[in-house]
């Protein structure tokens, strides 16, 4: 919540829920702003229950517990597995070549064709093709 919310509830900066809750009900201090209005108005309909008590709960894991493979299945994008799979990714594979591969497969290495598509290939002339004597005064 921003500052100026807290501040138009009366609660201190440093509040906790425990301050909205007393018994087994809500007790939300009367709207002052529209954004402490939306607050109460996205609250849950149920009532809290002071004789449970509080867990967390991972929500993106099955189970509710945490996990780094849960985390990561809920942040990426599911894809399908490409029919060449097992020709870059195996057991012995060198992963530096299998990146490498990967990149070629998916048409990103810079050869000379995507450097002329570029118009790159003028640029490189100029610094492989000249002697370095030259350069020296164009850079000090």
């Amino acid at each position: 919540m921003e500052p100026l919310v807290v501040y138009d509830s009366g609660f201190p900066i440093h509040a906790t829920v425990s301050s909205i809750v007393h018994g087994d009900s809500w007790s939300w201090p009367a709207a002052m702003s529209i954004d402490l209005f939306e607050i109460r108005s996205r609250m849950p309909s149920y009532n809290p229950n002071s004789n449970v008590n509080d867990r967390a709960r991972w929500l993106p894991s099955s189970n509710g517990t945490y996990s780094a493979s849960s985390a990561l299945a809920s942040l990426r994008t599911p894809h399908p597995i490409v029919p060449w799979f097992k020709l870059e990714w195996f057991p012995q594979n060198i992963p530096r070549m299998s990146f490498i591969l990967w990149v070629a497969i998916r048409g990103r290495l810079s050869t000379r064709d995507r450097i002329h598509k570029y118009d790159l290939w003028r640029l490189l002339l100029v610094f492989f093709a000249t002697p370095t004597r030259s350069l020296m005064p164009t850079f000090f």
